[in-house]
């Protein structure tokens, strides 16, 4: 009906019909007809149920008709919620950085396509593993910068976008054990940076750490000390390395890595960061962020996953030297790890 028009019996299925000529139109995805007069229904429910639709009586008498469409839109919202009960891929990737990290990613034989979404910035890289056993859908990107905020954020996006069964954070830290290149795998992380700082009167700083670690599912931890104890995938990517020398083997630690928010090259620093727990094995700033997203966001949540490899020893003498070798190996120790173990849990 237009506006100070008389009603017309037939305007709502003229206006459905109209909208599925235009091609241009997005459709709704469901559609209630209703009305008041019972011969108007009768006339074009055919039109409704040829397209799957609904049309329901309006009787001011009764709530019968209120029930009706609350229970459709109870079903709606059930099916919906059973679709998003579902993981879209496989892997989830995120790097801090673009330059060495994403690069040693995309380096990995997965023919990777750049996808853009509308309204997000991010570029994302989407492609396939594959080995023996089967092919693994695999998505990944990298933050604007580094840190555990941005790591948060990034790994967010990508897990609301693609709805990954595993996330998994590949790039290069700072060593407390092991030599360049060696494969920090992280089974726990947290921000040493979180706790209080107290002055005193004589102005001493102290400074009272509160960590609250994220543990790794122990079922990844488990397959992860297997899969190490074997070593044939640490001799396979030293072998293959064609770049400058580099120490003659390749190791590989799990254990708990400390995040924080600067970059490390302070021994002082890494001792009190030791203080937290003994057995740290790295400290860098993202893998707490990426574990805290996978932890906090929307079902299904992917198990989360962090191998940083040795680049320096955050001392007085950190360079660059390592770290194109150091981001080879942790990308190239996730691809080994996910055609060996992680394709083994996933359906096909």
């Amino acid at each position: 009906m237009r506006e100070g028009g008389e009603p017309v019996g037939d305007g709502g299925v003229r206006l459905l019909r109209a909208l599925k000529t235009h091609a241009d139109l997005r459709l709704p995805g469901y559609t209630i007809g209703l009305t008041a007069h019972e011969n108007l229904a009768a006339l074009y429910g055919a039109d409704f149920n040829e397209s799957m639709w609904m049309i329901l009586r309006y009787d001011p008498s009764t709530d019968a008709w209120i029930e009706r469409i609350a229970n459709h839109i109870t079903h709606i919202l059930g099916a919906h919620e059973s679709l998003n009960s579902e993981y879209d891929f496989d892997l989830g990737i995120v790097t801090a950085l673009h330059a060495i990290e994403v690069e040693s990613v995309l380096a990995l034989a997965a023919n990777w396509e750049t996808k853009t979404i509308a309204g997000d910035d991010a570029i994302y890289h989407v492609g396939s593993f594959s080995g023996p056993n089967g092919k693994m859908k695999v998505a990944a990107t990298a933050s604007h910068e580094m840190g555990m905020s941005a790591a948060g954020i990034v790994s967010m996006k990508l897990i609301d976008q693609f709805r990954p069964r595993y996330l998994a954070m590949t790039g290069i830290a700072a060593g407390v054990v092991g030599s360049f290149g060696d494969i920090l795998i992280a089974d726990q992380s947290w921000d040493y940076g979180s706790g209080k700082t107290i002055t005193k009167k004589d102005t001493t700083t102290i400074f009272s750490p509160a960590p609250s670690a994220i543990l790794v599912d122990p079922g990844l931890k488990y397959r992860l000390s297997w899969f190490v104890s074997r070593r044939r995938a640490l001799e396979k990517i030293r072998a293959s390395w064609t770049g400058r020398d580099v120490p003659s083997s390749l190791a590989a630690h799990l254990g708990p890595i400390a995040s924080g928010a600067s970059v490390v090259q302070s021994q002082p620093l890494v001792r009190q960061i030791e203080s937290h727990n003994r057995k740290v094995i790295g400290v860098e700033m993202e893998t707490y962020g990426v574990f805290l997203a996978a932890r906090l966001c929307r079902k299904p949540r992917p198990v989360a996953m962090s191998f940083k490899s040795v680049a320096d020893f955050a001392d007085l003498s950190k360079s660059d030297k390592y770290q194109d070798y150091a981001a080879f190996t942790s990308a190239n120790f996730l691809y080994e790890f996910a055609l060996d173990s992680l394709l083994a849990s996933t359906p096909q």
